[in-house]
């Protein structure tokens, strides 16, 4: 018996020196009694220098004084499971790790230690921060473009009727005044398109409600613009959704009505929400003017306003796609997928 509990035993520390995690354990009093070579690996002790030690020694100095308590509260169940939580090296380094924590029991069940296996999260942490990182500069950097594409071509366009205006003043006041009045309408469209870019840095239209009621919402634009709006959903709103991707989705359904609006001269309108098992599947349709020519802004004849490529880029930055299919004098139907989490 004696010899098949040690057999037993040293196949189970091969085991142990073979994982590349870290697994360590320890008594009650949370002092280490076994560390395994990935925890040498991680934590840069050796095991003759972790055994016998408080397993304290790779807590950061803000845990150490509720050290007692926690080593308390997983001998009692409380602490267990999987959860992420820093931790210090020999060399004083953090490391971000993924700790699995459960109780060791012996055949009177009674607790006589905790076992936890720590895995190192630290290169994922790091790059899951250059993706956001990376996102940010993208936004950025597509918001620029867009604000040059709208806003600096409208505020060139004004400064030279004002200069048209001006020089017809004298001569013909009804053409001065024609000029005024589009100069007019510019500028609300400039006021418009700075809400909108304001609105696209903190969309607060998702802060207190779910998707589909914000894209109801937009669909009621449609209805104060004489254009007859209508809203179809499939399936249940996915809560979980990442909420960049929620705001993506919806800033795509802003421009592609934005662009119904301003110029497609549509009669009616449609929204259809499809929350499929893996990705929203979205469909902006209107029986407006159409348009022949891929690489103009979508509805628009003259290539103003927002358009393909501002919501192309926005569905791409999150692993999404857009597509456009449209015919002159017959509408266009923009169809739009995004996952429920990003790329």
């Amino acid at each position: 018996m004696s010899d098949s509990f040690s057999e037993g035993e040293g196949r189970y520390r091969a085991i142990l020196q073979a994982v590349a995690d870290a697994v360590i354990s320890c008594d009650t009093e949370g002092v280490i009694d076994s560390w395994n070579s990935g925890a040498e690996s991680l934590y840069g002790y050796t095991a003759g220098e972790a055994i016998g030690n408080p397993i304290g020694i790779i807590m950061p100095w803000e845990f150490i004084s509720s050290y007692d308590e926690r080593i308390k509260a997983a001998v009692a169940g409380e602490i267990s499971g999987i959860f992420e939580a820093k931790r210090l090296t020999k060399d004083k380094l953090t490391v971000s790790v993924s700790i699995n924590v459960s109780r060791i029991i012996d055949a009177q069940g009674n607790v006589i230690g905790l076992a936890a296996v720590h895995r190192d999260v630290s290169s994922h942490k790091l790059a899951e921060k250059g993706r956001r990182d990376l996102a940010v500069v993208e936004e950025r950097n597509r918001l620029a473009r867009e604000i040059h594409d709208t806003l600096a071509q409208s505020l060139t366009l004004m400064v030279l009727r004002m200069g048209f205006a001006g020089e017809a003043m004298a001569s013909d006041p009804a053409a001065a005044r024609a000029e005024l009045e589009s100069i007019a309408i510019l500028a609300t469209e400039c006021v418009e398109e700075v809400r909108r870019s304001v609105w696209d840095l903190q969309p607060q239209a998702l802060d207190s409600s779910g998707l589909v009621e914000a894209v109801q919402n937009e669909v009621k634009r449609l209805h104060l613009n004489n254009i007859d709006g209508a809203l179809r959903v499939s399936g249940a709103e996915i809560v979980a959704m990442d909420p960049r991707n929620r705001s993506a989705a919806l800033r795509v359904i802003q421009e592609a009505l934005n662009n119904v609006i301003k110029h497609s001269k549509a009669k009616t309108a449609s929204v259809f929400l499809g929350f499929d098992p893996e990705e929203l599947c979205i469909t902006v349709a209107d029986n407006g003017i159409g348009f022949d020519h891929p690489g103009r802004q979508v509805g628009s004849p003259s290539g103003g306003g927002f358009g393909l490529t501002s919501m192309q880029e926005r569905a791409r930055l999150i692993g999404g796609s857009v597509q456009v299919q449209s015919t002159l004098g017959q509408g266009t139907t923009v169809n739009v997928c995004i996952p429920y989490r990003s790329a």
